[in-house]
């Protein structure tokens, strides 16, 4: 599941926000938290090659809790979470590209393989239920963050924000 968005600002300074764990919360879905761990070689909050991220929320009425590691951190382009479970395997990856207009194309990627401890046979159906919902979670979430870096929102955050009401 991927989501590509354009923010008008440069990869640096996108870099730099997305790199502060302490600021996921502002702009990440709502339904999960995700929370740097204070333990070396992080213990800012800041994400660098190493760092483990502790993401909590829940699918299909099953709390789960995800310990994910940066494998690949490169400043001003990349950043890459794993998960360390043994019940399903995810990756979360951020990818920054500059455009000939000097802004900033950020895509948001997630790959999810659940095991089939995790809900048993119909796993890879599960997936396939729910990548529309995540799709919609990654979308929502890259235009939260276009509007905190542009100071407005976005056309899809102001679509996602009046259907809630």
């Amino acid at each position: 599941m991927k989501s590509v968005i354009e923010i008008a600002r440069t990869s640096e300074e996108v870099f730099e926000y997305l790199s502060d764990g302490n600021k996921t919360n502002d702009y990440f879905i709502k339904d999960f938290e995700v929370k740097p761990l204070s333990r070396p070689p992080s213990t800012d909050g800041i994400y660098r090659l190493g760092t483990y991220v502790r993401g909590k929320g829940a699918f299909f009425g099953k709390k789960v809790s995800i310990l994910y590691k940066v494998v690949v951190f490169t400043p001003g382009q990349e950043v890459r979470l794993c998960s360390e479970d043994k019940e399903y395997d995810s990756e979360v990856v951020w990818l920054l590209h500059k455009t000939d207009e000097g802004n900033t194309r950020v895509s948001l990627e997630l790959q999810l393989a659940m095991k089939k401890t995790f809900i048993g046979f119909f796993a890879n159906t599960a997936i396939q239920m729910l990548e529309p919902v995540l799709n919609g979670y990654l979308q929502h979430s890259l235009a939260r963050l276009k509007h905190i870096l542009e100071g407005k929102p976005s056309e899809h955050f102001v679509q996602t924000a009046l259907s809630q009401n």
